[in-house]
């Protein structure tokens, strides 16, 4: 076992536990080779892959090729009117309109509270929108998210 794999830090896909890979964790684990390749979580068991130090590489070279290329932040965030996806958790938007075509989907939505003129605070943005509509939690796909038009409240 390397170094570099008993002091990288994880978080498991499965259950969201953060720990780092060595001591107990691996003396508990059944793999004993190929230990770069699998880890497993000391809480649930599940095994993932420890990643790759390539796709870890190229996944750098992209956010700094996309960060020279994508225009700033303020210039992409400064349209007033957006969609609930775009949303970020812990901010907070009014409701201008649904524009959901489908009729049942529309009716579904109104009758959870997302109606013009109403406060939504976004509570978790994936893998799904969940957000705060008075005393209700809603859990939205983001296709969903997507037909919900809203303006930030600053």
């Amino acid at each position: 076992m390397s170094d570099l794999c008993l002091e990288t830090p994880f978080a498991c896909a499965l259950c969201g536990l953060r720990f780092t890979h060595g001591g107990q964790v691996c003396a508990s684990c059944p793999i004993t080779q190929g230990c770069e390749e699998l880890v497993r979580c000391p809480r649930c068991g599940y095994q993932f892959p420890r990643g790759s130090r390539t796709l870890a590489w190229v996944q750098r070279l992209w956010r700094r090729l996309r960060g020279a290329a994508a225009p700033a932040p303020a210039a992409v965030e400064s349209h007033p009117v957006q969609t609930l996806d775009c949303l970020r958790p812990g901010e907070s938007a009014r409701v201008l309109k649904v524009s959901a075509a489908d009729i049942p989907m529309l009716m579904k939505l109104s009758q959870l509270g997302l109606v013009p003129g109403r406060e939504v605070r976004m509570q978790q943005s994936r893998p799904a929108a969940v957000v705060r509509v008075g005393e209700t939690t809603v859990a939205l796909q983001r296709a969903v998210a997507r037909h919900v038009h809203i303006r930030r409240i600053a």
